[in-house]
């Protein structure tokens, strides 16, 4: 199997130490799964930073891969645990707004236990052209820094 250039090697698990399985994910727009690593033990999941948006990759790991043999995975608790890849502590931080996840301060990538999976599955991230809306335009933006009077 030829894993890609930032896929260096499989994974142990940061929480029980088991080898992770490595699942393919159907992503939205694209021809090409994503590949997350996947702790059929625990039910915890190591998501790289370049494998995609984090909510629909939780989405998928849980419709296409654990729902169906794991109700209920053993409670983790990812404090203290560490980025198998780049040995840093996981940081819990929030993640758009949304949930808070342990991400890995050097790669940025994401550990999600069970819990952190179905919190990210059930996140949305905000309607792009809603947002938009909200926000001035560059042009606006730029009059409003060089003139005095907003247009």
């Amino acid at each position: 199997m030829l894993l890609p250039m930032y896929r260096q090697r499989l994974r142990h698990c940061p929480s029980c130490d088991e080898l992770m399985d490595e699942v393919s994910v159907a992503v939205t727009g694209s021809d090409e799964p994503a590949r997350v690593d996947l702790c059929a033990r625990c039910g915890s999941a190591f998501l790289d930073y370049f494998d995609g948006e984090p909510g629909e990759l939780s989405r998928g790991v849980l419709e296409q891969h654990l729902e169906a043999r794991l109700t209920k995975g053993p409670a983790v608790d990812a404090e203290g645990t560490s980025c198998p890849d780049c040995a840093l502590h996981f940081q819990r931080q929030t993640y758009m707004e949304g949930p808070s996840v342990w991400r890995c301060g050097g790669c940025q990538a994401i550990y999600a236990t069970l819990a952190d999976l179905r919190a990210l599955a059930a996140y949305r991230l905000p309607d792009e052209e809603h947002v938009r809306d909200e926000r001035p335009s560059l042009l606006a933006r730029l009059k409003r820094l060089f003139y005095k009077e907003p247009w």
